[in-house]
């Protein structure tokens, strides 16, 4: 069967570069894995689920449009490494988003709306946030978790509380986060890139 796959380009900049690869109808006994190296064809032999294997093989099949000869491997964290500058991977459903820097980790997450949102909202929103911006909008709550999945990824190693320490401020047209930690409250810029049935954010340190 044809695999159906369509790959966009959501930021080109010198600081950061994004792709994004949509699919359907992918099954396993149609893919392509001369694109493997030895390595990557172990690791995708190691999967037991087929929704596994697809991912990881569109997630190896997206990486290489950036052009980068560069194993994706992982850190203790399981965040996700190369040899050449930063990357940071994001899947939901039939989506594969991608970014790399030269200079810095990135945070990236792309999640799909679901009105269960609504319901597990109360675990991943403050006070202050509910207050800012409600708990009934599905988009609005959908982005808000993404941006946190997105710090969370960005600053791993520090464990982020995602109702504690990540407190989203302004998704206007200066969106905005803080993390709170150590005493300590640091503020960014995040970006907001709404698909149709999904939302992109990524953040990354633009000094």
């Amino acid at each position: 069967m044809y695999i159906d796959f369509k790959i966009k380009n959501i930021v080109l900049t010198d600081k950061i570069i994004i792709k994004h690869l949509s699919y359907q109808n992918a099954s396993v006994t149609d893919l392509d894995l001369s694109i493997f190296s030895n390595v990557e064809r172990e690791r995708f032999d190691s999967f037991i689920s087929d929704r596994r294997r697809i991912e990881f093989y569109f997630t190896r099949l997206l990486w290489k449009q950036f052009g980068i000869d560069s194993e994706i491997t992982y850190g203790p964290e399981g965040n996700p490494l190369i040899t050449e500058g930063f990357i940071g991977i994001s899947h939901s459903k039939n989506n594969v988003v991608i970014a790399h820097s030269p200079y810095e980790r990135p945070g990236i997450d792309i999640e799909n709306y679901s009105e269960k949102v609504i319901r597990v909202g109360p675990k991943f929103m403050s006070d202050n946030e509910s207050a800012r911006f409600g708990m009934n909008e599905i988009s609005v709550l959908t982005t808000i978790w993404s941006l946190k999945e997105a710090v969370y990824k960005m600053r791993c190693e520090d464990h982020l509380n995602f109702k504690e320490n990540i407190e989203v401020l302004e998704m206007e047209k200066q969106s905005k986060f803080a993390i709170h930690l150590n005493g300590h409250t640091e503020i960014m810029n995040f970006h907001i890139f709404p698909e149709k049935e999904s939302v992109i954010t990524y953040c990354i340190h633009e000094n």
